[in-house]
């Protein structure tokens, strides 16, 4: 492929950056890229270089690949498992925190709350600076990142309109672009938060992650950029059916860790799961009735990922 193809490409692939995305353990993978916090200084430093999809991939993964998670302990018990949403299929847990939002009982918004998800995402990169890791430095590896650097991606493609008339709007810039792109400085900062058991934690914060103003890779040097965006690596993988449970399996897992219905009596599962070589019938033991402003899917994403934006390690 040529670099003229690459750049006809960028068109379509910004359009579908914008589109909503529904969509973890794990062995130590070498080729994942997540930068180094140093806990005792606080402190975290690294410059990368976002790249294209590899080329067989080029017009099928818009930059990057979501996968949704669940990460919580009930009862004593964990639930550590991916969620189906994220290759665009129903997913139980997601349909248990939906009916938990909808009973109308204030107590029951606390057990959603304790359900929780967030979201990872996954991307070609280039490490430009790693001083923590300086053997990285120049190779192409898989950035895992969260909320904060996705909306931080977000708002350089898409830039807000100004708040105020004597303020300019900023112009886009698509970070993937290999000659309009940017680098991006990550400077993480500890910051201490209320963990989930209201002990404090110590964790790295975003805040003065940027990108840097754009400039063409290599300055431009097509043989450079060529070669190193043919060592992009295959993303959708990660998002390939084979990782994840089946439905039935997450059902069954659920009702394991949460029981058959939770907080004010909703069901964990709407009808039957096998469990234990038998069947259990899951019916309402309560009557519910609908809140007076619904949560909606944006904003039950939202929720689930306001934390995590915060911690994004």
């Amino acid at each position: 492929m040529s670099l003229a193809k690459l750049r006809q490409a960028n068109t379509e692939l910004v359009a579908k950056l914008n589109q909503p995305n529904d969509n973890k353990s794990r062995f130590e993978d070498k080729r994942i890229f997540k930068p180094f916090f140093d806990k005792d200084k606080g402190t975290g430093y690294a410059v990368i270089r976002f790249l294209p999809p590899c080329e067989a991939e080029l017009n099928e993964v818009p930059y990057f690949v979501s996968v949704k998670s669940a990460n919580f302990k009930y009862n004593g018990k964990f639930f550590f498992e991916k969620s189906l949403n994220s290759i665009g299929k129903s997913d139980p847990l997601q349909q248990l925190k939906k009916r938990l939002w909808d009973s109308g009982v204030e107590s029951d918004k606390e057990e959603y709350r304790r359900l929780k998800q967030r979201t990872t995402y996954y991307a070609n990169v280039l490490v430009i600076k790693d001083p923590a890791h300086p053997e990285n430095e120049g190779k192409v590896m898989i950035y895992e990142y969260g909320p904060a650097i996705a909306n931080l991606i977000k708002e350089s493609q898409f830039p807000k309109d100004p708040e105020f008339e004597d303020e300019e709007k900023k112009a886009p810039v698509n970070p993937f672009d290999l000659e309009n792109g940017a680098d991006l400085i990550i400077k993480m900062v500890g910051k201490t938060i209320s963990g989930n058991d209201g002990k404090d934690v110590f964790v790295p914060d975003y805040e003065k992650t940027k990108f840097a103003s754009p400039t063409a890779l290599f300055s431009g040097d097509e043989d450079k950029i060529m070669k190193v965006w043919s060592q992009c690596y295959p993303l959708k993988p990660f998002v390939s059916e084979d990782k994840f449970k089946t439905e039935a399996q997450l059902r069954k897992r659920l009702v394991e860790v949460l029981g058959t219905h939770i907080g004010s009596g909703v069901p964990v599962i709407e009808d039957t799961v096998s469990i234990e070589g038998g069947t259990i019938n899951v019916k309402p033991s309560v009557t519910t009735t609908k809140p007076k402003a619904p949560v909606t899917k944006d904003d039950d994403d939202d929720i689930d990922d306001l934390m995590a934006s915060i911690l994004d390690d």
